[in-house]
């Protein structure tokens, strides 16, 4: 059974406190009016610039202030050669608790969904602090945080890289062949993930050096998977 969301004490003191966001993909309105006459973010909807151009915008306003106020959201999706696709979503208030930070009322979907809402006042709103790393340096202790040492490689992976490795790959052209062999399964595998290998070289020659040299040292998979997860490469 689905039901609503209420936020958890912890949650609640950080609603309270004020919630940090991200830029990215972050957007404002800003509206204009009065208590009296209503407040509204602007008109209802841009005009497409050309046949071949579809647009999508949004007004949101506000209405019935200061007793009961009405929260309207009108979207509008359209080009000049098609016909305007127009949607409302419209809260609209029952009660007005905690002197005004709190409000609870119902909602209305198109006439088609039906249910209630709260809103409640938040803190002042911040942006998230960053680490002050780089993207790259991201990637690569997100990958290496979920993908290495003993999570890289199954045992069975394991085992036929050293069956590989058996069947002739240090005889033919040594210990570099088998370090070429190694790399190669790690690069795929940092591919699958949707890694680019270079923003992980210096970890992958590593990995490498470690898994190949274990291998040219006989160790058996069990042996090699327990090395790896007592101690993976960081960045």
């Amino acid at each position: 059974m689905v039901g609503a969301w209420e936020p958890s004490p912890l949650q609640l003191a950080q609603i309270k406190s004020g919630l940090e966001y991200n830029t990215r993909g972050t957007k404002a309105k800003t509206l204009r009016g009065s208590d009296a006459d209503g407040w509204s973010s602007g008109a209802r909807g841009a005009q497409p610039a050309a046949a071949n151009v579809i647009t999508y915008s949004e007004t949101w306003s506000i209405t019935g202030l200061p007793a009961k106020p009405v929260f309207t959201r009108d979207d509008i999706l359209g080009s000049v050669s098609a016909e305007k696709v127009e949607g409302r979503t419209q809260y609209v208030t029952q009660s007005v608790e905690e002197g005004g930070d709190l409000v609870r009322g119902s909602f209305e979907r198109d006439g088609t969904r039906h249910g209630t809402f709260t809103m409640r006042r938040a803190g002042v709103a911040k942006v998230t602090e960053g680490s002050g790393k780089t993207q790259s340096q991201r990637v690569t202790e997100a990958f290496f945080q979920n993908y290495g040492g003993a999570d890289f490689f199954t045992p069975a992976e394991i085992q036929a890289l050293k069956d590989s490795v058996a069947a002739g790959g240090a005889a033919k052209g040594g210990e570099q062949s088998v370090r070429e062999k190694v790399r190669a399964e790690i690069e795929r595998k940092t591919r699958e993930q949707g890694v680019e290998p270079s923003l992980v070289e210096p970890q992958i020659d590593k990995l490498t050096e470690k898994i190949s040299s274990m291998l040219l040292e006989g160790k058996s998979p069990d042996e090699i998977e327990r090395a790896l997860g007592a101690s993976s490469p960081r960045p």
